[in-house]
């Protein structure tokens, strides 16, 4: 989320911050906030321009002093992240089984063979296995042994450790191990079951005799795999959300004169309405922001008088509204009151957020009454009234600083909707 930072400021409080693109388009208001600054305030840039490279800052004091800042933004995109996937081989990997001997060596003696070989299963294996087998004893001779074994094992661990050892000549035993069924050795084995095994082999040795022959420990280690492949994880990229901007209408017939007027002066306000003759205070910003914000937040908008009505507005020009007319960047499209939305005169106001109009003013707006939306007549608004901003705080309309748009003293826009459907279009832009 990008943050504006303000760590300094005169002036005088509360102030009003809005923030737009460095042409001063999309102008949305972010907060208003009193107090001095230092200490550094921090807000959110909207949607719209949270990827912006630069932005124009404009702060508004209370006493209507504008600043205006160009900043430049540090905009720090997702990283595709590297993501290790270790991917684990199986193996066929021999296994040597410990098989610790107590060999006396002094004379011909049958020898003690304990074999605690554990045996799930019998399993072909077409591998051979020479094993270099260390032992204290210098011998000549070579001893083959037909031996079954259980080597088919799915392992993390290589287990192909050669262990240096005190001898001199090492016994290579060649063992030939592709069989299908457990072959029967010379020495009787219970799986699971230590054996005593009277052995048929003399063995002669120039050895002291007692000597223990080292145990070969198992001891697990890493294979070669797993293998850590660096993937690329694409990172979805954000997709910018289109923020819709509109313009909204509000209808305050005659005929409701006396409710709104009664309510704009229990609120304590200097504007009663349009209908009762008043226009809102142009002489003072501050009474401007009490007045307007006081009228959108009457009741009536949404009992009494017809609803409060809304036309989008297109951030970029091209292409035909639902009417046929041309659309145009910042100016809101055709919209239609139909006949009969409201019974005799009313009086018709446009409130546009002034991020709808791209920080310009709608100078101007076309209607007509004669029920044809091709055929618009322009009319210019008052601007002593446009020049004025409020910064609306309720919940009848988005929150968001607003102009404001009538023809008001003058009566065009006091028109009688009871026989005809009524065509406004956003005309004029002015920069």
């Amino acid at each position: 989320m990008a943050l504006i930072e303000i760590s300094s400021i005169t002036g005088t409080s509360p102030y009003q911050l809005y923030v737009s693109d460095i042409y001063g388009n999309n102008e949305t208001f972010i907060a208003s906030f009193s107090g001095t600054v230092p200490p550094t305030r921090y807000f959110n840039l909207p949607p719209l321009l949270q990827t912006a490279q630069s932005v124009l800052i404009k702060i508004i004091d209370a006493n209507n002093c504008q600043t205006f800042q160009l900043v430049s933004c540090k905009v720090i995109l997702p990283t595709p992240s590297i993501t290790s996937s270790p991917t684990v081989t199986p193996s066929i990997t021999p296994t040597n089984t410990p098989t610790p001997t107590n060999t006396p060596t002094n004379s011909v003696t049958p020898t003690i063979t304990p074999t605690n070989t554990r045996t799930p299963s019998v399993t072909p294996t077409n591998t051979k296995t020479p094993t270099v087998t260390p032992t204290n004893t210098p011998t000549n001779t070579t001893t083959p042994t037909n031996t079954p074994t259980n080597t088919e094992t799915p392992t993390n661990t290589p287990s192909n450790t050669v262990t240096p050892t005190n001898t001199k000549t090492p016994t290579v035993t060649p063992t030939n191990t592709p069989t299908n069924t457990t072959t029967p050795t010379n020495t009787p084995t219970n799986t699971e079951t230590p054996t005593n095994t009277p052995s048929n082999t003399v063995t002669p040795t120039n050895t002291p005799s007692n000597t223990r022959t080292p145990q070969p420990s198992v001891t697990p280690t890493k294979t070669p795999t797993p293998t850590q492949t660096s993937s690329v994880t694409p990172t979805p990229t954000p997709t910018p959300t289109t923020v819709f901007m509109y313009a909204y209408l509000f209808i305050e017939p005659f005929s409701g004169s006396s409710d709104i007027g009664n309510y704009m002066a229990s609120q304590g306000s200097e504007f009663y309405g349009f209908t009762n003759g008043f226009g809102p205070n142009t002489a003072s910003p501050t009474q401007f922001n009490i007045d307007m914000n006081k009228y959108v937040s009457y009741v009536g908008w949404t009992t009494n008088f017809p609803a409060v009505r809304s036309q989008i507005i297109p951030s970029v020009s091209g292409g035909l509204d639902e009417y046929g007319n041309a659309k145009f960047a910042f100016d809101f499209t055709t919209h239609e009151v139909p006949i009969g939305t409201v019974q005799g005169p009313a009086w018709y106001t446009w409130i546009i957020m002034t991020g709808g109009t791209g920080g310009g003013i709608q100078q101007s707006i076309a209607y007509t009454t004669d029920g044809n939306p091709n055929s618009l007549t322009t009319l210019y608004m008052d601007s002593t009234i446009y020049n004025n901003t409020f910064t609306y705080t309720g919940t009848t309309i988005p929150v968001g600083t607003y102009r404001v748009y009538t023809t008001w003293a003058s009566t065009p826009f006091r028109i009688d909707n009871s026989m005809t459907n009524i065509f406004f279009k956003g005309d004029t832009i002015s920069f």
